[in-house]
């Protein structure tokens, strides 16, 4: 079986030409993470929830031929303490007469505000992605009132995507990326690891700085696919 993997650095790129003898093209989009949010410097001012992971899917393409166009999404990025964490982008690969595969990212967490911490951002949506399996994304945890961010939630790899838990990273699960741990009081939130997690909210802020979310990791596309072997007239096949 060959492989190749494409990230965000490929992106814009040539679109992906079918190689020579390809069969059974195996197509993973892992949709990217959605930032923290923060937490502005206030009194009584709530933590930012944690941002959503990324969605997954999958799917097969018996016979595939000819050029895909792909774009990998790329991470929901924090913003100032007051605003909520950017949103992920969604990772997809296809040829242009067919649906192809298409991986849903992860939301931004809420910003914390003077009554209460932000909520954490949804996962990447089944609803929004495409293939032959999907998973959504864990969802980011919300923020607590003068205490600490909300974790992001982790990127889906093909299984149930942990979801962020208060102060934490997302859970663990199968090729999915961590999300970030929320941040401690007076503390920032954390980026996100591997593919696909959610960035940590910002903790509770003092009345001098602004806390930031972390930010969400990018996704990624794998491509796996089976090479046949086709005689040539100088093979002596009776041997």
């Amino acid at each position: 079986m060959a492989t190749a993997t494409l990230t965000t650095a490929d992106n814009p790129s040539s679109p992906w030409a079918t190689p020579t003898n390809a069969y059974n093209l195996i197509i993973e989009c892992f949709g990217a993470g959605g930032a923290g949010g923060g937490s502005m410097n206030a009194a009584s001012q709530g933590a930012g929830g944690g941002g959503g992971g990324g969605a997954y899917a999958k799917l097969t393409i018996a016979a595939p031929s000819g050029n895909y166009n792909y774009s990998v999404g790329t991470a929901g990025i924090h913003v100032s303490g007051a605003n909520k964490g950017g949103d992920g982008l969604v990772s997809w690969f296809k040829s242009n007469d067919s649906a192809g595969c298409v991986a849903a990212p992860g939301i931004g967490g809420d910003p914390g505000t003077a009554g209460a911490g932000g909520n954490g951002g949804a996962g990447g949506s089944t609803a929004l992605s495409y293939g032959d399996t999907e998973w959504a994304g864990g969802a980011g945890a919300a923020g607590v009132q003068n205490s600490v961010g909300g974790g992001g939630g982790e990127g889906s790899g093909g299984a149930a995507a942990g979801n962020g838990a208060i102060g934490q990273a997302g859970g663990t699960g199968t090729a999915g990326g961590d999300g970030g741990a929320g941040g401690a009081v007076h503390g920032d939130g954390a980026t996100a690891t591997g593919n696909g997690g959610g960035g940590g909210g910002g903790g509770h802020a003092n009345n001098t700085n602004s806390r930031l979310g972390g930010d969400g990791a990018p996704g990624k596309i794998i491509l796996t696919w089976g090479v046949r072997y086709l005689p040539t007239p100088s093979d002596n096949l009776e041997d």
